[in-house]
């Protein structure tokens, strides 16, 4: 009975405590670790906590399967993308192509150049920064004229805003 409980209520014993509830899980719940993800499919941003919380554990992280390491990279795009180009620098237990395709679709270029590196194509991964650097260039460009042109309006304070935006995505 505790079983069918604790199973049917993990995606919110998850929000509740997500450590505390991933290793309840893998201490006690090992053998359902198949029927624990099958459940929190309907619920990916607890999934994306319970496999963190296990990728993140040496001790839980033999637990995860390379396609697991690979559906906490892909939630990781999507919940905490600041997260992935760290995450895959500390891990190797994903597979460095698939893992390419998801990163690039989110347009994670530091993340995207690095498994570039991985798998040894070192002119892609400084294609990849040249692009982007060109990219970030010709928005603060694009910036700079119009705050030119806006001055002369009045227009000054939110040219400003814009151009410190363009400035933070170039500093990261």
């Amino acid at each position: 009975k505790v079983r069918s409980s604790v199973l049917m209520f993990v995606d919110v014993l998850l929000v509740i405590d997500t450590h505390k509830c991933s290793r309840l899980l893998v201490d006690y719940f090992v053998d359902d670790h198949v029927e624990v993800m099958a459940h929190l499919q309907k619920h990916p941003e607890q999934q994306y906590m319970y496999l963190k919380v296990l990728a993140d554990d040496s001790s839980l992280s033999s637990h995860l399967t390379e396609k697991e390491h690979d559906l906490l990279i892909e939630l990781m795009c999507k919940y905490e993308p600041d997260a992935v180009y760290r995450f895959l620098l500390a891990h190797n237990d994903y597979h460095p192509q698939h893992c390419l395709k998801i990163v690039k679709s989110y347009g994670l270029c530091d993340a995207h150049a690095l498994l570039l590196e991985k798998i040894g194509d070192f002119e892609g991964a400084l294609e990849v920064f040249l692009d982007h650097f060109t990219t970030q260039f010709s928005s603060l460009r694009e910036v700079i004229m119009t705050s030119l042109s806006k001055e002369q309006s009045g227009e000054t304070e939110r040219v400003r805003d814009r151009m410190s935006e363009c400035v933070e995505k170039l500093e990261g």
